[in-house]
């Protein structure tokens, strides 16, 4: 929202999540004074935003501020019995379904592969964005998991094995501070359903803030193709 006063307009966010919240403001007084609003009807407890919802804010030497989820990776880690797994530093680099002869994975007490596939959608829809086009892959098959599927969501979860700490750095520096926006796509990139997989993200401050990776709906024909 925003508030007016005689040097301007002052813009305050408040989100709140059951029991948590989280309150920005471009002016210090005004965050004072919503806060202490708020003591008057709630008992809160209130301190730097360092940690929301599984998400940690840590302020850089320069000034940047870089988001990221290292504990709640470590958390996932330990849950799925793989904190001590040997990292690997690819994702998954081309689809390609794997044949099992029909077979469903039989070890899904050890990995549970729908739970696993829906924990590490936190991370990627929070601050991962490199495990997007991954998880897209992986939750394609949610219902009868094969063993390659399974060795895929292992893999994923090596990778962020070896990168816990990494996440996303925005910069305070005035000449950064630009929206940019970014799209693609593959053509056919699942060779099963002959689908191409559509991806996009958009960057302020220099660090992303939006973005996606989704397999189209339906075929699509190269314009090339058709003239041939």
């Amino acid at each position: 929202m925003l508030v007016h006063n005689g040097k301007g307009s002052i813009k305050l966010i408040l989100a709140l999540y059951v029991d948590d919240g989280l309150v920005a403001a471009t002016d210090e007084t005004a965050l004072l004074e919503l806060t202490q609003k708020i003591e008057v009807e709630f008992k809160i407890t209130t301190k730097p935003a360092t940690y929301f919802l599984g998400i940690e804010t840590d302020e850089q030497s320069d000034g940047c501020v870089k988001i990221h989820q290292s504990g709640y990776t470590e958390k996932l880690l330990k849950q799925l019995g793989m904190s001590e797994c040997r990292p690997c530093v690819t994702l998954i680099i081309s689809f390609k379904k794997a044949v099992d002869n029909g077979n469903t994975e039989t070890d899904s007490v050890k990995v549970p592969y729908r739970s696993a596939a829906g924990a590490l959608m936190y991370p990627m829809t929070g601050t991962r964005t490199d495990i997007a086009y991954d998880i897209g892959v992986v939750s394609r098959n949610l219902e009868k998991p094969t063993r390659s599927d399974v060795t895929q969501v292992k893999r994923i979860v090596r990778y962020l094995r070896g990168t816990t700490d990494v996440g996303i750095v925005h910069k305070c520096h005035q000449n950064s501070k630009a929206l940019v926006c970014c799209s693609d796509a593959d053509h056919a990139g699942d060779k099963t359903s002959g689908r191409s997989t559509t991806g996009v993200i958009c960057m302020y401050s220099g660090g992303a803030i939006s973005w996606l990776s989704q397999q189209q709906v339906s075929v699509a024909i190269s314009p090339l193709k058709q003239k041939l």
